[in-house]
């Protein structure tokens, strides 16, 4: 899901902790979160991932992430990427650990990629998995399923006329968040810049 930015001008208290965006500019969202006909979308703000609300945003692409987890509660629907439900993922994450600052910088890169867009160009097809770039026609052979890909010669990005969905979830970016599970519920501490171990029962 991409959105852009609406409001040309705000009094945004989220401006004094140093999280800036301007009027038109282009977010993938994270996940959001549904109270009735109220809908607060997590985007990638540069500085740390923030909320904001439906009426501040255009929606540019509606389509929802296959990476997202969809959770219940009474008075609300979730829908996130599932490492941010874990216990201490938020607190961890506004401490700056190293997991969590990678796992949002990984899906941030995830979701942008995940599926082709409109407004850009296919790469072209020449034999096989070769594709020429049509900016700079560069030839290379293409591995990737993702939706979005760059050229390895001008670095434009491209759809990729490879892409296939049900793909994504083994490829190689993904084996490695599985690896960083060791600390799945971990709370990190700033000052030791260390997590703290699960106990075992």
């Amino acid at each position: 899901m991409l959105v852009k930015y609406k409001v040309e001008k705000s009094d945004d208290k989220r401006s004094e902790k140093g999280i800036k965006v301007s009027f038109d500019e282009l977010f993938v969202v994270l996940g959001y979160t549904s109270r009735g006909n109220i809908t607060h979308y997590l985007l990638n703000t540069y500085t740390f991932p923030s909320y904001y609300q439906e009426d501040e945003l255009e929606i540019i692409d509606p389509r929802k992430s296959s990476f997202w987890e969809v959770r219940n509660t009474e008075d609300a629907v979730e829908n996130y990427f599932p490492e941010w439900y874990e216990k201490n993922f938020y607190r961890n994450l506004d401490n700056y650990a190293p997991r969590e600052c990678h796992i949002i910088s990984s899906y941030v890169d995830f979701l942008i990629r995940e599926y082709p867009q409109p407004f850009l160009t296919m790469a072209l097809p020449w034999e096989e998995k070769w594709h020429i770039c049509p900016h700079c026609n560069h030839i290379w052979e293409i591995y990737s399923s993702w939706g979005l890909i760059r050229c390895p010669r001008c670095y434009t990005k491209l759809n990729n006329p490879l892409y296939q969905q049900d793909r994504l979830r083994i490829s190689s970016e993904m084996s490695f968040l599985r690896v960083m599970k060791q600390y799945q519920n971990c709370p990190f501490d700033p000052v030791t810049q260390t997590y703290e171990k699960k106990k075992r029962h």
